[in-house]
């Protein structure tokens, strides 16, 4: 209801991740960042303003449990969020997907050091252990190259993780 003026150089709107005694990557992370929105819920421009919009605000954007787009990666600091689906980090192994270290690291150096944290998400409450579902039919090219999952899936499922 009163808002003062905060100067956006000053250590009051940054926080900390990390140190070097801990780590060899600690991150100045914004007290604003964008949440989680998976790509496959969210349009191709809505994630380039998004991560833009990041970008020119010094914030980070969550890239929710879709994957890193390429459009994730025309921006700002990504927070890449590594759900049951293990998109980007994870093949398929008959029903399931399994975590894929080369994967894993195959997608961190195709961002350029613009991921500079990870998130883990063990669950999803709505549907625990299955990942992000989406309907087969939006899967799109760039939907599935983000997820690194094949486009024309031939499984019986209705929804394809």
């Amino acid at each position: 209801m009163f808002p003062e003026h905060v100067d956006p150089k000053s250590d009051v709107t940054r926080c900390p991740i990390g140190t070097t005694e801990y780590g060899t990557k600690p991150y100045s992370s914004s007290i604003l960042n964008i949440s989680a929105m998976s790509y496959g819920a969210l349009s191709d421009n809505a994630i380039k303003a998004l991560n833009n919009g990041a970008r020119l605000g010094s914030f980070s954007h969550n890239t929710g449990e879709g994957g890193v787009s390429k459009f994730h990666r025309e921006g700002g600091d990504i927070v890449w969020n590594i759900g049951t689906g293990y998109f980007g980090c994870g093949m398929g192994q008959g029903e399931k997907r399994v975590f894929d270290p080369i994967l894993f690291k195959e997608t961190l150096e195709s961002c350029d050091g613009k991921i500079k944290m990870i998130e883990v998400k063990l669950s999803q409450g709505a549907k625990p252990g299955h990942g992000g579902l989406l309907p087969r039919g939006k899967i799109t090219k760039s939907i599935a190259e983000a997820r690194k999952i094949p486009v024309s899936n031939t499984q019986e499922s209705h929804f394809l993780i």
